[in-house]
């Protein structure tokens, strides 16, 4: 019996009803199934056990493993993988020392895959030589494009020779060798299920098993259902084909179907994109209290650029997940880590060099050690950052690991086999050990495969394993759970909601991302090339495959991946974007990134003695701005991760001037600011900015880099410096960095100033010197109660206090000394018994009440530190901050 069945491509329940229809030759010897792709084995399997409970599981198979287990059993020839294929061929072009127009590495994976589509299209019927003259005549109006072509026709017949004379054959090759060794009824029944094109390079094999075989079905989809294109360039040539075998008995099946509900989703990025389809899957699972994880399907164009996103995403909610591939060679961070040490000499980057340090894959790397060098180097070179020479001067055992790996590699030119071995004696000095031991396995069998006496350049070795592990075919899933694959692995497995996410113009359809020469399209239908019509056909087909195949079709797509504008695709444009809801409830609860328990008494007995709160001002500051970074930096000392490197560094530059300006002004201590004296200040204060620089260099507190910037813009400085002293002409200075202190019922506050100046008529001059350029500091009524600016008005307000001092004789005073050319704001001075127009800064007498009202809260235990604003952009803190996240 040779059956032909026409199912609809939105009928319910296509596997059962084909179950149901094998009834009539399973119970009969050498039954197989088979199918597409092993996901599709799997799910057969899984509906065929609640099908048959009592019947063993016929033999399954996808025509690729099929093919591969009969040569394995019956030829003598060897499959050599797509890894063996490119290095054959790498290896003929370096022998040959023909000039490319392009890297070898590159090359060499170009011919590859032209070589695949010509097997693939034309089978094994065509002449080298024969497309060769098609070639050659063809009008080119780019010379070298026909090089490129002609070139690679030469090297395929030096390839062709090399599998004939080693008795070896590629995997584009095991159909029609496997059609040979066929018998007469050694699969005597067979199901065909989920195939909708049987490209040239199969009909043999197919063919094959189909005239061997007593009886044959073929679940096939109705061709009406497609568009048109589908329907001419893809499912009419493989009818056209399988009719040429056989004269078959063709049912049109109807029954129950589908009637799929169709939405859209816009997220702004990736990360968001999966976020939104959690809350999706959250909303399915609250409304229906029968659906599920097991009925939801994720389906990703581009898989390999959304695999991890989903994998740390859900794994934070504890959605359980398979995904297939269950890893990906090029994508893969263990590899990525260990590649990181080929690439780390070109810089020293303190970046590269941590995410070796703590990549979890290095075993015989000491975390505690990584640990204090990752503490100290951020301490020490904050601001100044972390070159070559600083990275020599470490001797830890992690570092000279990663010395003797540095060693071993060196640039130049080495042989393929001298840089397989160097990779080999980085794994072994680190102890690389991958999380997934699929991995490791996998990785070292490529390292065996890798021979050859030609020379490379560390780059190129580079974009040679690129290449290779571009090519590894990965088809294992990982985990349990919702299943998320690619398009092919997901067609024809029907479920309650499936989700196609990455849904843009690039990903979907995703005819244009194959690597190939430029060949015009005249000539690929002259030749007998695949086409960009028939692609194109192709993903429409696939495409209303998906849309039809189960109760709910979710399609998302970001508005921006790593920085680039993306279009929504245009096979989903007539689908118009639905607005998310805002999530009303709570399902799914998140494992939280970072989750800091406040310990009260540990704050207390920091900031509280005897019941009374002693805090300094700038804490104080930070409290009232954000009680979140308070608690993290002041009660835990949280330092929050940065990255050492050059920056405008105000701290450091601020150091340097509060030292130059105490020496310049030691011995002229209570001694009014002269006129005829200015050079000479100027004169010591260059000095001493000069003095400074020099010693923070030679102590290695910043770098040589750091050092010329501020030497460059230290001048401006001392121009600044000169004017603020004419300003102050007969006035004396009276205290540097002076300690000041107040005590007043419930709080105790100390504080230090900068500068203590007096004028010739007694009046105090509370001076702060800012050296950053960013921040616009104002001190008005309604910034210090409301915005918590109150660094100097409460140090004007303890001084006064201190010094039983009227608040009119002592005024603040901010020099701003940032290398800015900017004399209007050089100076600015505050009386705060004054209002000028809509500015009010008469507010001292009432923050004593006010730091009362504060300490009483806090004594009472009435202050909270979760933060209650959103988060300010630069703040160091803001990865651990609910805002920030």
């Amino acid at each position: 019996m040779k059956k032909f069945f026409l199912l609809p491509l939105n009928l319910k329940n296509k596997t059962e009803f084909l179950i149901e229809k094998t009834k009539e030759v399973s119970s009969q010897n050498n039954f197989i199934y088979i199918t597409s792709n092993f996901c599709k084995v799997q799910d057969f399997k899984l509906k065929f056990y609640k099908f048959f409970k009592n019947f063993s599981l016929p033999l399954t198979f996808t025509l690729k493993s099929l093919a591969i287990k009969i040569i394995d059993e019956k030829s003598n020839k060897r499959i050599i993988s797509d890894i063996e294929k490119y290095l054959i061929l790498l290896e003929i072009m370096k022998k040959e020392k023909d000039q490319f127009f392009y890297p070898e590495e590159w090359f060499a994976k170009i011919i590859s895959n032209f070589i695949k589509e010509l097997k693939i299209s034309l089978g094994n019927n065509f002449e080298i030589s024969e497309i060769g003259k098609i070639v050659t005549n063809y009008p080119w109006k780019f010379e070298r494009s026909k090089i490129n072509i002609e070139k690679s026709l030469y090297i395929f017949e030096i390839y062709q020779e090399h599998l004939n004379k080693n008795n070896l054959i590629d995997m584009e090759d095991i159909y029609s060798e496997s059609s040979k060794l066929l018998k007469k009824n050694e699969y005597n029944n067979i199901i065909f299920e989920n195939i909708l094109e049987i490209p040239v390079y199969q009909r043999s094999f197919v063919s094959s098993l189909i005239k061997n075989s007593e009886n044959t079905f073929i679940f096939y989809l109705n061709p009406n259902f497609f568009s048109p294109d589908t329907q001419e360039l893809i499912i009419k040539d493989t009818l056209n084909f399988l009719n040429t075998i056989e004269n078959w008995e063709k049912e049109e099946v109807s029954g129950n179907t589908y009637n799929t509900e169709l939405k859209c989703f816009n997220f702004p990025t990736a990360e968001e994109e999966i976020k939104g389809i959690k809350n999706l899957i959250e909303e399915e699972l609250k409304k229906n209290e029968n659906i599920t994880f097991n009925d939801f399907i994720i389906t990703c164009p581009d898989i390999l650029r959304y695999r991890n996103h989903i994998k740390r995403i859900f794994s934070r909610f504890d959605i359980p997940v398979e995904i297939i591939p269950g890893y990906s060679l090029i994508k893969e961070p263990s590899i990525v880590s260990l590649f990181e040490f080929l690439k780390f000499e070109e810089t020293y980057d303190w970046t590269s060099l941590m995410n070796i340090l703590t990549a979890p894959y290095f075993i015989k790397f000491n975390r505690e050690t990584t640990k204090k060098f990752s503490e100290y180097t951020r301490e020490k070179y904050e601001n100044i950052g972390f070159f070559k020479d600083d990275f020599y001067k470490f001797n830890d055992d992690n570092i000279n690991k990663i010395k003797k790996c540095i060693q071993v590699i060196k640039n130049g030119k080495r042989k393929l086999d001298d840089w397989k071995n160097i990779v080999k004696k980085i794994i072994e000095e680190t102890g690389w050990s991958p999380s997934e031991v699929e991995v490791k396995i996998e990785f070292e069998k490529i390292l065996e495969k890798l021979r050859g006496n030609y020379y490379l350049t560390k780059e190129s070795f580079i974009n040679l394993i690129s290449k290779i592990l571009e090519m590894v075919d990965v088809e294992e899933g990982k985990g349990m759970g919702i299943r998320i694959s690619g398009i092919i692995e997901s067609l024809g497995i029907e479920k309650k909601v499936c989700f196609v996410c990455g849904t843009t113009e690039k990903n979907f359809p995703n005819a244009l991302k194959i690597e190939e020469f430029f060949i015009p399209e005249k000539l690929k239908k002259e030749i007998g090339l695949e086409y960009f019509e028939k692609r194109i056909a192709r993903d429409r087909g696939d495409f209303y495959r998906i849309k039809n195949e189960h109760e709910k079709v979710i399609f998302t797509y970001p508005s921006k991946v790593e920085e680039e504008q993306q279009m929504k695709s245009i096979l989903i444009f007539n689908i118009d974007d639905t607005q998310a809801a805002e999530r009303q409830y709570i399902y799914i609860k998140p494992k939280e990134l970072f989750d800091v328990k406040f310990d009260i008494e540990k704050f207390k007995n920091k900031f509280m003695k005897n019941g009374v709160l002693e805090i300094n001002v700038t804490d104080l500051e930070i409290f009232l701005q954000c009680p979140y970074k308070f608690y993290l930096k002041k009660v835990e000392e949280i330092e929050p991760y940065k990255i050492p490197e050059v920056e405008e560094a105000p701290d450091i530059w601020g150091n340097i001037i509060h030292e130059s300006f105490k020496n310049t002004f030691e011995n002229e201590k209570d001694i009014p600011i002269k006129e005829d004296k200015i050079k000479d200040y100027r004169e010591k204060f260059e000095y001493y900015i000069i003095q400074s620089i020099n010693k923070y260099l030679k102590d290695n507190k910043i770098s040589r880099m750091l050092g010329d910037i501020f030497k460059l813009r230290y001048p401006e400085i001392i121009n600044k410096f000169e004017e603020v002293i004419k300003r102050h002409i007969g006035n004396s200075f009276i205290g540097f960095e002076e300690k000041i202190e107040t005590k007043s019922g419930k709080f105790k506050l100390k504080g230090k100033v900068d500068i203590i100046e007096k004028t010739n008529k007694n009046h105090i001059f509370i001076i702060d010197i800012k050296t950053g350029t960013s921040i616009n500091f104002s001190y008005t009524k309604h910034d210090f109660f409301n915005n918590h600016n109150i660094q100097v008005p409460l140090y004007v307000w303890m001084y006064s206090k201190q010094n039983n001092k009227k608040f009119e004789d002592v005024k603040g005073i901010i020099w701003n000394f940032s290398f800015l050319e900017d004399k209007k704001n050089i100076e600015k001075i505050f009386d705060f018994t004054k209002s000028t127009g809509k500015y009010d800064y008469r507010y001292l007498d009432e923050i004593e009440d006010y730091l009362n009202q504060i300490s009483e809260k806090i004594i009472k235990g009435e202050n909270s530190f979760i933060p209650e604003n959103e988060c300010i952009y630069f703040c160091e803190y803001k990865e651990m901050c609910i805002y920030g996240k």
